[in-house]
């Protein structure tokens, strides 16, 4: 029905809950390209720049690390840590730097997991 009537809110809020319970049922390869889908509907109505991106980006990088896709992971760790940037989230830079240092202590590059939390 939300994507019959364009809701973009509503298209976003479901498919990205759907794709946060196939990351807890470990279908990992389900849930990103909701994601990426979800992602991009907030980037073409020009909200680059919010924290509900950071979220979605959030679980898409958690998703990818699940899989061991690390790089993927790392990558979109860092659109998130610039959206915090841009945004002036203390709380979410704090944790998107955990995040990545855990995703490189995972592919063992332990100094730039040291250097980056």
């Amino acid at each position: 029905m939300s994507e019959k009537r364009r809701d973009d809110n509503n298209i976003i809020i479901s498919k990205s809950n759907i794709a946060n319970v196939f990351t807890h049922t470990h279908k990992q390869t389900k849930a990103i390209p909701l994601f990426k889908e979800c992602d991009n509907i907030l980037v073409k109505r020009g909200d680059s720049l919010i924290q509900n991106r950071a979220a979605i980006l959030t679980n898409l990088a958690t998703a990818y690390s699940s899989i061991n896709q690390h790089d993927s992971a790392i990558n979109v760790y860092y659109k998130v840590f610039g959206i915090c940037n841009q945004i002036k989230s203390e709380f979410g830079r704090a944790i998107t730097l955990c995040n990545l240092a855990n995703e490189y202590y995972l592919i063992k590059q332990y100094q730039k997991a040291l250097s980056t939390s």
